[in-house]
């Protein structure tokens, strides 16, 4: 008789423990994965916006007003004047946003003194919250108003 014969192997049992573990492990790994996609695409959102910003400070320096929209309106269409002398192209924003603020939104007042620069963030505890600059906080700022207004 041969000692151990039925010792070779795993058990049915014991494979499922580890196929068990490791797809708790990769949803982990996934779900982390996605909340630093997630980051990173607000981070660059929040970049392009400052950039957005300098290219309307030139212009203004330059026309003594800023690009006029009375409503917010997509930036691509209405910052296209900033084209090509204050930046090489209007940015679209990252994709990962729904809604109605998913782009670049860009308002002034009548006159052009004022503007205000806004985009919806993915990753804020507040379902909704915006990314805004405007003349009156160059540096930006996280919102939960739905409006994109200049100030």
């Amino acid at each position: 008789m041969i000692v151990g014969m039925y010792k070779r192997g795993f058990t049915l049992v014991e494979l499922m423990i580890v196929i068990t573990i490791m797809a708790i492990l990769a949803t982990i790994a996934v779900m982390s994965f996605s909340r630093v996609q997630k980051q990173a695409r607000d981070i660059k959102r929040k970049a392009e916006v400052k950039t957005i910003r300098d290219a309307l400070q030139g212009y203004y320096v330059e026309r003594g007003s800023f690009p006029l929209s009375s409503a917010p309106a997509a930036a691509s269409s209405v910052l296209s004047v900033l084209s090509p002398t204050f930046m090489s192209n209007i940015p679209a924003a990252p994709s990962g946003t729904a809604g109605t603020n998913s782009d670049y939104m860009y308002v002034t007042n009548s006159t052009g003194a004022i503007y205000g620069i806004c985009v919806q963030l993915e990753t804020s505890a507040e379902p909704g919250s915006m990314w805004k600059v405007d003349t009156g906080n160059a540096a930006g700022r996280e919102t939960t108003n739905a409006d994109c207004t200049a100030q």
